[in-house]
């Protein structure tokens, strides 16, 4: 099951808004090509851990 939309399309949001600072940043360390495709990898990562973490269910209930 996917994010909530609005946890989805906010989560995009921040990052189109800081991609370009974000890219930078990184370029001052790692170059402007390499920057681009780490802050992407990054990008591709925390949208598939938000993914995960949203599908995982609510920690079960135990009664004694």
């Amino acid at each position: 099951m996917p994010a909530p939309a609005s946890s989805s399309s906010s989560l995009l949001s921040t990052f189109q808004d800081s991609y370009h600072e974000l890219v930078r940043f990184v370029a001052r360390r790692a170059g402007p090509q390499a920057a681009r495709d780490l802050v992407h990898d990054a990008w591709i990562r925390l949208a598939e851990r938000q993914r995960v973490e949203s599908d995982a269910p609510a920690a079960p209930i135990s009664t004694r």
